[in-house]
């Protein structure tokens, strides 16, 4: 551990020691009070960042003013094309050997980033998530969107000497998602292709998945401030872009990284996609969203271009994966790691 620079400027109070290998970024916008207890809690910390970035998606409310009083968070200046563009800017100027994604409106918990350091000294850890819960009674979700894939199974990880026997998870969820730097790079990061609006947490866990490492979980260990202290009546045009998103990113993220032989369950997945938005009464976003994804598939050069990119870093072919998208992977985590 460094405790050669305490990072005082990002919270109120001074946490522990500084760990070099971890970096956090925030990508945000117009969420001045979240940030603020975002910030608060890393420097909270047992084990604090060597460094915090925040990627502005173009704030109005205040938050570049107060982050003048914290001269210790380096500010970037993002765009309003999506969070995950926002979070491969801040990947580009962070040091730290670990990225550590963090939502403006999610709190880590005072062991949060020790446990995901001592995760990351397993070599068989590419990436670490964490289950969200909210700040008001009964508000929980599971690091998995429940909503298009119910499938999410977290499994035991794997015995045996140097082998960090923490939970697994199909997807480590975007408001608290950390990844080693030379994985992420080596994936291109989360894929600019998908539109700004879902998926692409879920899409960067099953690359790590394919690349031959593993997603571990910390159970427990991050507050989300949004859905539980501060609900929001969504206006219906926004329901209604953001179900499209949702529905475009996941076909797209199903065409492109399934395995040959997975690929045939494709007309399922994408029955279970397009019927949620029915379900939620927006019908509509199921066909715009066939659509969207037609388009953008088109955009980028064509299905063969995007499958071609995706699929060049499989080092593991997607049977125990589609074993837990099934609910039939209750075992251990070994059961994914089947070679081609």
């Amino acid at each position: 551990m460094d405790d050669r620079a305490p990072l005082t400027g990002i919270g109120d109070r001074r946490g522990g020691s500084v760990d070099p290998r971890l970096s956090v970024i925030i990508a945000g916008y117009n969420r001045r009070e979240y940030l603020e207890k975002a910030l608060d809690s890393i420097g909270a910390s047992s084990v604090r960042p060597r460094e915090v970035i925040y990627v502005d998606g173009g704030s109005t409310d205040g938050t570049l003013e107060m982050l003048r009083s914290r001269p210790q968070v380096t500010v970037v200046e993002g765009n309003l094309e999506g969070v995950a563009r926002n979070r491969n800017l801040g990947a580009r100027v962070a040091e730290g050997e670990c990225l550590v994604f963090l939502d403006d409106d999610a709190t880590v918990l005072p062991f949060t980033l020790a446990e995901t350091a001592r995760l990351f000294e397993h070599e068989e850890v590419g990436a670490v998530g964490a289950p969200l819960r909210g700040t008001s009674a009964g508000e929980n979700q599971f690091p998995g969107n429940r909503f298009l894939h119910p499938w999410f199974v977290p499994v035991p990880g794997p015995a045996g000497p140097g082998v960090s026997s923490a939970p697994r998870t199909v997807q480590g969820r975007g408001a608290y998602l950390a990844v080693r730097r030379s994985l992420f790079q080596e994936l291109n990061g989360f894929d600019r292709c998908l539109y700004p609006y879902g998926g692409e947490d879920f899409d960067l866990c099953w690359k790590v998945w394919m690349s031959g490492s593993e997603v571990a979980l910390i159970e427990g260990a991050v507050l989300h401030r949004g859905f539980g202290d501060n609900p929001k009546l969504v206006p219906a045009e926004r329901i209604a872009r953001n179900l499209s998103d949702n529905v475009a990113n996941y076909l797209m993220i199903y065409l492109k990284n399934s395995s040959r032989t997975t690929l045939v369950q494709f007309p399922l997945i994408a029955g279970w996609i397009l019927s949620f938005p029915v379900r939620c009464g927006a019908s509509r976003a199921s066909v715009l969203g066939v659509r969207k994804a037609f388009r953008r598939i088109e955009e980028s050069g064509g299905l063969t271009k995007l499958r071609r990119e995706s699929q060049r870093v499989r080092a593991r072919t997607d049977l125990g994966i589609t074993r837990l998208f099934r609910g039939a992977g209750q075992g251990r985590s070994g059961a994914l790691g089947g070679r081609r």
